[in-house]
């Protein structure tokens, strides 16, 4: 839900007031970056540049359902390995309500200093949540 995301900056949500003259473009990309850092937090990836790797990996086949065609993504075989040794299966809702959660978790979080409150990013969230992961 980022018409252009060569062009608007990422809000920073851990600047304070920096929601104050952001598009709803600047909104949406800020909050969908803190949610993919907010999930990795609640997984408890190693590499938190993993994510990228895994969400690519996911999209690659045109459904973010935590496979990459018919076989399943691991979070060790992308780089992110999780806390205490091996990867674990990537969940079929990672890009979808699992995102969702982690960015109303977020924006919820005493680390949000935008301004902007999850109701800002309400479609979003709402889009991820009933999203069945076709891109």
């Amino acid at each position: 839900m980022v018409s252009d995301i060569l062009h608007p900056q990422p809000m920073n949500l851990l600047v304070t007031g920096s929601g104050t003259n952001a598009t709803q473009d600047m909104k949406n990309y800020g909050a969908s970056i803190a949610a993919m850092s907010q999930y990795v937090e609640n997984i408890g990836m190693a590499d938190s540049s993993g994510i990228i790797t895994v969400m690519m990996q996911d999209a690659s086949d045109g459904v973010m359902n935590g496979k990459m065609g018919g076989t399943q993504i691991t979070t060790s075989d992308m780089g992110g390995g999780m806390m205490g040794g091996g990867g674990t299966m990537m969940q079929s809702t990672a890009g979808t309500s699992g995102l969702a959660a982690a960015m109303t978790q977020f924006m919820g979080a005493t680390l949000n200093k935008s301004g902007v409150t999850t109701t800002g990013v309400q479609t979003l969230i709402n889009q991820l949540t009933s999203s069945a992961g076709t891109i």
